[in-house]
């Protein structure tokens, strides 16, 4: 059997017969080719005539569709069918009521009359007809088809369709809009580096790219960029995933964590957390795990801090773990050697980059600060003021919705107040009565309290005191024993701490007042007696608060308690 196979395939008639085969398979293929070319080259052909046709059509529309209707109703002679069509609403550009001729008026009476003669009143073969309704018919076909495709810019990049534009400038135009949107997205400066290919092409009309479109197909083309969940935290990015799943279930986790479970109560973020899908650099970029872990770490945010008594900055440093450098950089233009309790310095603290709001519905008792009213008294000096009814604080129930961050309440919401006790006001008498200038010559009390310590020798402590010491509360006022000038104001004394000396004019006397916690005058200034010139305080070599009141005649110390009311 494969013998006579063999002898088969070898025979001259077996041959001749797949070359006949063959041939006739090459000969169909090229017909194929060719008639694909020729379709082609008619179908750009049609649109080239289209196009021609489509400007002449744009500028005479009405024009042409009149004559060519006219023709029509000339060829087919039958207005009288398309009179009754045109009354049943079936119209095109003609009023209703009107003949082609009638519509056509207007302009063909424009024509010189041969021309008039010869398109429209010279009787004609009904072959001439049926070829000119057909040329009519032909050319109408060709030039709505022209309404829906047209030449087109076929751009290439790299080898790949991009798409197609009515010209060049098209693409420059989108061109720049893509560089604008990358650079915004990159946040720098960004050339867009594609080398386009031009071909000329037919296209549908609806194909055609405006330029804000074909910059959207380009700025796919940019491999700095890439369309990805971005994650910002109060407006700053944080990251980019491809897929953010894996960090909304962190997240809720997160939350359910920090949540008591407890009736009335809330969790939220602190922080305006939000995923928008947007095209950003790829400097963004992370995996979900690695977006998740700077989610959970921690970052350094300042803080202020009072100093205590007995504090210095390189204990604060150190109770803080920072350095006395990193300290002084934080606080610029700081004294070490010159700061003391009640100052405020910045801190770095390190805090979670989440911060979590647990707002809970809360009934507390709140004091109501009792207010002061203050009263014009003639009989007083300026200055001067005495209590006329004693204030006092109130109490009120108050519900309110109370949130706490990292422990600290940070906002009420106050739902509902209840009085409990009404506060009273404070009625305080302001004296009025203007000071004379200059001394007196009599001095009054420079402070209200309990006198400790007077004038002479101390048995217990085995000195002399040099003054009368007068106690009381820290932030006491203390005023100017008589008129004068204040000569000295010092600071941080090592005995009297702050301590100011007023000269009393041409009497010969000056007054000290030491361990203030306030000095409210300067040097050289005019002070009337009574006015407000300090505040009572505990600075220097000092056991609690009190003024420590010297009165100095031609540099001798005196005591002060014979010159007292």
């Amino acid at each position: 059997m494969q013998d006579f196979r063999v002898r088969l395939k070898n025979a001259p008639a077996f041959k001749a017969g797949m070359h006949r085969d063959l041939r006739a398979a090459q000969l169909r293929r090229l017909l194929a080719r060719t008639g694909a070319a020729l379709r082609r080259f008619a179908a750009k052909a049609v649109l080239e005539i289209g196009t021609v046709f489509r400007e002449i059509f744009g500028k005479f529309r009405r024009w042409l569709l009149l004559l060519l209707l006219s023709l029509g109703g000339n060829l087919v002679r039958n207005e009288s069918r398309l009179l009754a069509d045109r009354r049943r609403g079936r119209h095109f550009l003609i009023p209703r009521g009107m003949t082609f001729r009638e519509a056509a008026a207007p302009i063909f009476s424009k024509l010189p009359n041969h021309i008039r003669r010869t398109l429209f009143e010279r009787a004609r073969p009904r072959a001439s007809r049926l070829v000119a309704l057909s040329f009519i018919i032909v050319l109408a076909v060709i030039v709505m088809s022209s309404q829906f495709s047209g030449l087109a810019v076929e751009i290439h990049i790299g080898g790949r369709y991009i798409g197609a534009v009515e010209d060049e400038t098209v693409y420059a135009e989108a061109a720049t809009l893509t560089e604008n949107e990358a650079r915004r997205s990159l946040g720098q400066l960004y050339t867009l580096n594609l080398v386009p290919t031009y071909t000329l092409g037919v296209a549908r009309t609806d194909e055609i790219l405006s330029a804000e479109e074909l910059s959207l197909r380009l700025f796919e083309q940019i491999d700095e960029v890439q369309e990805l969940y971005t994650m910002t935290v109060d407006g700053v990015i944080y990251g980019a995933v491809t897929d953010r799943a894996m960090v909304d279930d962190f997240l809720a986790d997160y939350l359910a964590a920090w949540d008591p479970g407890e009736a009335d109560t809330k969790v939220a973020f602190a922080q305006h957390i939000e995923f928008e899908k947007k095209t950003v650099s790829l400097k963004y970029y992370m995996e979900p795990s690695e977006l998740i872990a700077a989610l959970s770490g921690n970052r350094t945010e300042a803080k202020t801090y009072t100093l205590r008594k007995g504090d210095t900055l390189a204990n604060v440093a150190l109770r803080n773990g920072m350095t006395l450098a990193e300290l002084v950089a934080l606080n610029p233009g700081i004294d070490v050697n010159a700061v003391r309790a009640g100052d405020k310095i910045l801190l770095n603290e390190s805090v979670p980059v989440l911060d979590v709001d647990i707002c809970r519905l809360e009934t507390y008792n709140e004091i109501i600060p009792y207010p002061t009213e203050e009263i014009k008294d003639k009989t007083l000096y300026v200055g001067q003021t005495r209590t006329k009814q004693r204030g006092k604080d109130g109490e009120k129930t108050v519900t309110a919705y109370v949130t706490y961050r990292n422990g600290e309440v940070v906002k009420r919401e106050i739902v509902t107040e209840t009085i409990i006790t009404e506060a009273v006001t404070k009625i305080v008498r302001v004296g009025t009565r203007p000071r004379k200038t200059g001394a007196t010559g009599t001095f009054q009390w420079p402070t209200s309290g309990v006198v400790t310590s007077t004038y002479g020798k101390r048995p217990s402590r085995g000195d002399f005191h040099t003054g009368i010491d007068i106690a009381n509360r820290k932030g006491t006022a203390i005023y100017a024993a008589d008129g004068g000038t204040v000569v000295l104001v010092k600071k941080l004394n090592y005995s009297y701490g702050y301590y100011l000396r007023i000269k009393h004019d041409s009497t010969g006397y000056e007054t000290l007042y030491a361990h203030c916690s306030e000095i409210l005058v300067e040097e050289g200034q005019r002070v009337s007696k009574g006015q407000l010139i300090a505040k009572m305080g505990s600075t220097g070599n000092s056991t609690g608060n009190h003024l420590h009141f010297e009165v100095i005649k031609g540099n001798q110390k005196i005591d002060p308690r014979p010159f007292l009311p």
